[in-house]
């Protein structure tokens, strides 16, 4: 497998285990959601990096010395990009949480933001399900796995991306009731993820920084992208 192949299918493995663990897709259920009138949205910390991934860097033609050039670009990328947005605080975790709430009032639920107790592991952010305490009748977890921009193929421009795992957990914070993978930007191939666009893109990194603040609301876009799908996969609240 070449360094390109590799780095994609890692960043897909990635998504794959985003959260508390590789989780089955589960259906939302009209029945088992209709108990449901609070729902709390648990806001995730925002990350430390945010990812610069070029798929067809010039250094993945040149074997493993190129594939390594490619890695350390890559990361200096993300370091320019991520100190401008901690600069300028730039919250994405939260536009996601707080678009996933407003959605969620508009189809009917009493849905507010709430933080939960995230741990971080070997330099991730988990966290434990039944350690969430809230009166709500359900929280919702949207947990991202990649949040930043991707170049997917040769020649192409830089996407804004966010994917996450969306999962609604009931009063006893153990039942699913739902499970979802979403995704915005760069789209996932693997059956079972719901893909929205990217509403701008950018031919190149430098394009990224000329306005950290207009790249940022890309971000958010997405965000607000993801939350919509999200909120289409749920049923109204039933009044």
């Amino acid at each position: 497998m070449s360094p390109h192949q590799e780095i994609a299918a890692a960043l897909v493995a990635l998504a794959m285990l985003a959260g508390c663990g590789a989780m089955p897709k589960v259906d939302s259920d009209r029945t088992r959601l209709s108990t449901i009138h609070t729902v709390a949205v648990i806001r995730a910390p925002e990350p430390k990096t945010y990812t610069i991934l070029n798929m067809s860097h010039p250094g993945m033609m040149f074997g493993l010395i190129g594939g390594i050039a490619a890695e350390m670009d890559a990361q200096s990328k993300q370091e320019t990009l991520s100190t401008a947005y901690r600069e300028q605080g730039v919250h994405v975790t939260t536009s996601l949480a707080e678009s996933i709430a407003n959605r969620l009032k508009a189809a009917g639920y009493d849905a507010r933001v709430e933080d939960g107790p995230w741990v971080e592991k070997e330099g991730k952010q988990t966290l434990e399900f039944e350690a969430i305490r809230s009166d709500a009748d359900a929280v919702l977890v949207a947990a991202p796995a990649l949040v930043g921009f991707v170049a997917p193929h040769m020649g192409s421009d830089y996407y804004p991306t966010i994917t996450a795992v969306a999962t609604v957990l009931g009063k006893d914070r153990k039942q699913k009731l739902y499970v979802g993978y979403h995704a915005s930007g760069w789209q996932m191939t693997r059956e079972g993820w719901r893909n929205s666009p990217a509403a701008v893109t950018y031919p190149n990194f430098s394009d990224i920084m000329a306005d950290t603040k207009a790249s940022a609301a890309s971000l958010d876009a997405a965000a607000a992208a993801i939350a919509a799908s999200i909120v289409q996969d749920l049923p109204p609240a039933v009044r």
